[in-house]
């Protein structure tokens, strides 16, 4: 079921960013970036009160710190982050740009082993240099990438 969910997400990830390089013909980064935004959210929504209709009140018991640190996140680690890739995806092929975002888990185990000490097992290693390797062949061998 795992491995059927991250196909799924996959391919609604590549849907939304060929879809988005046709998008961005007419609208601003902004604009896509702002209704994708609330039109996930809309639709998520039926899914958050069925799987954890309870866990909506301890929201209201957050303190300032964890409201900030929420705002951090959206604001610069997906809205930031999202722009720059709407910035990219205009002067490149979807295929180039989307690249990066398959870099993602890489730089997660890298930044966890150097920066937080942590152990990294064989697998994570091994996966790590599975999407390095695919990545760079990507790059290299896709002919719409030149």
């Amino acid at each position: 079921m795992g491995n059927l969910l991250i196909l799924g997400g996959c391919a609604g990830s590549a849907f939304y960013n060929v879809y988005c390089k046709g998008l961005l013909r007419r609208f601003q980064e902004v604009e896509i970036l702002i209704f994708s935004y609330l039109t996930a959210s809309l639709a998520s929504l039926p899914l958050l009160l069925w799987a954890e209709p309870f866990r909506l009140t301890q929201l209201a018991g957050l303190d300032w710190k964890s409201w900030t640190a929420f705002a951090f996140l959206a604001i610069f680690m997906y809205g930031v982050s999202m722009l720059l890739f709407f910035y990219v995806l205009q002067h490149l092929d979807v295929t180039v740009a989307s690249t990066s975002l398959y870099l993602v888990p890489l730089f997660g185990v890298l930044l966890a082993g150097g920066f937080l000490g942590e152990r990294l097992s064989r697998t994570a290693l091994c996966g790590s240099a599975i999407t390095l390797v695919a990545t760079v062949a990507i790059m290299k061998f896709d002919n719409s990438a030149t």
